[in-house]
C-alpha cells in the first residue's frame, strides 16, 4: 500500500496559518484512524466492545456502563462527542443507556490515549492495552483516587472479555514537572523512564478522545525550542489552547534514564523476552548516542513529509530498521539475527501455517520482512514449531537470550559509570527491581532452570 501526500511545511519565524494547523492535525488524526481500525481488528468480536466504548465510560459516569462506582467520580472528556458507533457498542452492553445532555460542564478529563503495540506489526492475541487517562491538573486528590478506582473496576470487566487494561491516571502538568506517583508494579516503570517511555508514546499511541498532543505541531526541526513555539501557537490563537495537551518535548533522552531502563527491561524479559530484547537494544543504540534522531522524531517527519502508509509508520518497523542500521554498521551479525527473532516471535504469527491464519495486514508485513531477511522455509519451520524442540534447543536459546540482556545492561552500567551520571531510578524501585531479576537469573548449584 503506498499511501503519500503533498508535504507540510511549518515555519514559525516566516509566519504560520490556522489552515496549515488544522490540515497537519487532520493528517495526525488520518495515521490515528489507520492504526485504531488496526488495533480494533487484532480483537475478537466481543473485545471489540472494550476499544469502542472506552472513551464513553470515561467521558459518562453513567451507572449502566461498565467501571461504574458512585455519582460523585470525576467524568467528562473534553471537547469529545461519542460518534453513533459507540452509542451502538454502549447500547449492545446495556439496553438502559441513553446519552443525556450534560449542558456546559467543565469536563474533568482532558485527554484518552492508547499506547504500546496495539495497532503494530508487534500486537499478538498476548498483548495487553495500555491506557493515559490525563485529568485537568486541579483535580482533588480524592477524585485521582476515584478515577483509578474505576481504571480498577473496568480492568476487572475487560478480563472478563480475555483483555488485561491497564489504565494511568495523571495529569500532563504532574508529567512535565517530573511528579511519578507510582513506585514500580508489574506494569508501572515508576521511576526508572520518563523520557524513553515519552519517546514510546509519541510514537505509538492512539487517540482515543479529548485533546489532540500539542507536539504534532511542532517540528521537528523546531522541537529545540519547543516550549516557544507551544507559547506562540496559544498565545497569538493560531490554535485554541484547551483543544490540546502538552507532554513537553522528547529531544533526547539524559544519560540518568539509561540504567534505571535497562535494568526494567530486564525486568520485563523475565516474562517478554522477545520484546524486552528489542527494546533493550533500542536503549542502547541510543545510549551510544551517534547524533541520530529519536525514533518519534523519525516518526513525526515522515507524517510532516507526507507519508501515511501504515505498514511504513508501524513503530515495529521503524523500530526494526534503526536496529538493523545501526547493528550493520557494528558488524554484529549474530545481533541481528536475533533481533530478526525477537521481531518475529513477539509478532506471534507462524507464517508456515498460514492456511490457518486470517490473511491480513499483519501477516502481509511480517512476511514481506522474512522474504527480505532472505530466510529459508526451513528456518521458519523451526522457529513455528518450537513447542516441539529438545529440552537442550530450548535451553541453548534461552542462554543466549539471557546473554544479550545481561551484555546490553552491562553496557549501560559501565556508560552510567563513565559518565558518572547518577541514575534516574530511585533506590527504593532499584533495590525491588534488583532483587526480582537476581531470583530470576542467578544460576547457582541446585536451581531448577525455567525454560
Amino acid at each position: 500500500m503506498t499511501i503519500h501526500t503533498a508535504p507540510i511545511a511549518l515555519d514559525f519565524d516566516e509566519g504560520i496559518d490556522r489552515k496549515t494547523l488544522r490540515r497537519l492535525r487532520d493528517r495526525f488524526m488520518a495515521v490515528n484512524q489507520h492504526r485504531w481500525e488496526r488495533a480494533r481488528s487484532a480483537l475478537t468480536y466481543r473485545q471489540q466492545a472494550v476499544l469502542e466504548v472506552l472513551p464513553l465510560v470515561f467521558h459518562l459516569n453513567h451507572p449502566a456502563l461498565p467501571g461504574y462506582l458512585d455519582s460523585d467520580c470525576p467524568y467528562g472528556l473534553s471537547h469529545y462527542r461519542p460518534a453513533e458507533p459507540t452509542l451502538n457498542a454502549a447500547r449492545r452492553l446495556a439496553r438502559t443507556f441513553s446519552l443525556k445532555d450534560e449542558g456546559r460542564r467543565k469536563p474533568d478529563l482532558e485527554a484518552l490515549f492508547l499506547m504500546g503495540s496495539p495497532g503494530t506489526l508487534g500486537h499478538s492475541v498476548a498483548s495487553d492495552l495500555d491506557v493515559w487517562l490525563c485529568h485537568r491538573p486541579d483535580l482533588s486528590e480524592r477524585g485521582v483516587h476515584c478515577l483509578e478506582r474505576k481504571a480498577e473496576s473496568l480492568a476487572a470487566w475487560t478480563l472478563s472479555l480475555g483483555v488485561e487494561l491497564h489504565v494511568f491516571v495523571f495529569s500532563a502538568a504532574d508529567w512535565r514537572a517530573g511528579r511519578q506517583r507510582a513506585e514500580v508494579t508489574g506494569e508501572n516503570c515508576g521511576s526508572s523512564q520518563h523520557f524513553l517511555l515519552l519517546d514510546e508514546f509519541y510514537r505509538t499511541s492512539i487517540h482515543l478522545g479529548g485533546c489532540y498532543p500539542l507536539w504534532w505541531l511542532v517540528p521537528v526541526g523546531d522541537e529545540d525550542r519547543y516550549d516557544e513555539c507551544a507559547r506562540q501557537l496559544v498565545d497569538c490563537r493560531f490554535i485554541r489552547g484547551d483543544e490540546y495537551i502538552d507532554f513537553g518535548p522528547a529531544v533526547s533522552i539524559p544519560q540518568e534514564e539509561f540504567l534505571g531502563a535497562g535494568v526494567w527491561q530486564l525486568y520485563k524479559g523475565i516474562d517478554a523476552p522477545w520484546k524486552s530484547i528489542l527494546k533493550l537494544l533500542l536503549i542502547e543504540c541510543y545510549a551510544r548516542g551517534k547524533g541520530e534522531p529519536l525514533l518519534s522524531r523519525v516518526f513525526k517527519a515522515a507524517v510532516y513529509a507526507g507519508e501515511t502508509d501504515p505498514d511504513r509508520l508501524d513503530p515495529y518497523v521503524l523500530l526494526y530498521e534503526r536496529l538493523e542500521h545501526w547493528l550493520r554498521e557494528e558488524e554484529a551479525p549474530d545481533r541481528l539475527a536475533l533481533v530478526r527473532q525477537s521481531l518475529y516471535l513477539k509478532a506471534g504469527l507462524p507464517l508456515t501455517r498460514s492456511a490457518q491464519l486470517v490473511a491480513g495486514w499483519r501477516t502481509s508485513l511480517l512476511q514481506a520482512l522474512v522474504d527480505d531477511w532472505g530466510w529459508t522455509a526451513a528456518e521458519i519451520g523451526n522457529l513455528d514449531n518450537r513447542i516441539r524442540w529438545r529440552a537442550e534447543d530450548v535451553v541453548v536459546l534461552r542462554r543466549a537470550v539471557v546473554a544479550e540482556l545481561t551484555h546490553s545492561y552491562r553496557l549501560l552500567s559501565r556508560l552510567a559509570r563513565d559518565h558518572g551520571t547518577r541514575a534516574a531510578i530511585s533506590s527504593n524501585d532499584m533495590n525491588l527491581l534488583g532483587r526480582k531479576l537476581y531470583a530470576a537469573f542467578q544460576r547457582k548449584a541446585g536451581k531448577i532452570e525455567q525454560i
